[in-house]
């Protein structure tokens, strides 16, 4: 696996993936909008395909759509996590799809709003997950967050490729998480 897959990090609260699918650009648009073809290579989902709407993932709500301009953007809103809320739109996901020579290039970004809100969430759901690292738990992004994001679009190529085997090994996910370990180590920036 080349760096150049894993995630970067604008900051210690925005993380970005970037991939090259060798597929047209609605292709791509309809895999990550798509209900029934999300719940194939990611999870069950809800998406009300305007400015406004609610997506959700596995059932829940999870936040409302902010921009939308099929098929190169779509920014959704995550709900607060804690008991304090950020701004509005503080916490969100966006993907951002471009026609290139190869296909389609798409930018996958994640952001929280610093402060209560994802401290609270992160370590109501990892505990001490990621006591080991710089910045836990003041910052949202540990090794098995970034290993799911990075599976999750890893099954997004073999979902578009018509592959229906399972993108890694049990092994290959251990070393995966692993290497996320090492990658936040060496790349998270500083505060």
């Amino acid at each position: 696996m080349s760096n150049d897959q894993l995630a970067r990090f604008i900051d210690r609260f925005t993380v970005e993936f970037v991939r090259v699918f060798p597929h047209p650009i609605e292709r791509v648009w309809r895999a990550i909008t798509d209900p029934a073809e999300l719940r194939v290579w990611s999870m069950p989902a809800k998406v009300d395909l305007r400015v406004g709407g609610a997506y959700g993932f596995l059932g829940e709500d999870w936040g409302t759509i902010l921009a939308l301009d099929p098929p190169r953007l779509i920014k959704c809103g995550r709900a607060s996590a804690g008991d304090e809320l950020g701004p509005p739109g503080a916490n969100y996901m966006q993907y951002e799809l471009e026609e290139t020579a190869e296909g389609t290039r798409m930018t996958f970004v994640e952001h929280w709003h610093e402060g209560p809100d994802y401290l609270a969430w992160s370590i109501r759901k990892f505990g001490p997950a990621g006591d080991d690292l710089p910045g836990w738990p003041e910052m949202p992004f540990n090794p098995g967050t970034l290993k799911g994001w990075h599976g999750m679009f890893d099954g997004l190529a073999c979902f578009l490729d018509g592959d229906k085997r399972q993108p890694r090994t049990k092994t290959e996910q251990l070393d995966l998480l692993n290497t996320y370990r090492e990658h936040i180590r060496a790349a998270l920036p500083p505060a």
